[in-house]
């Protein structure tokens, strides 16, 4: 899925979507 995601958001905006998620967790 993050692949897909890439596809559609910058690198650095998934970069820091990708820390959001983690800090959820």
């Amino acid at each position: 899925m993050i692949l897909d995601l890439e596809m559609f958001i910058p690198d650095h905006h998934v970069a820091r979507v990708i820390d959001e998620m983690i800090e959820a967790i």
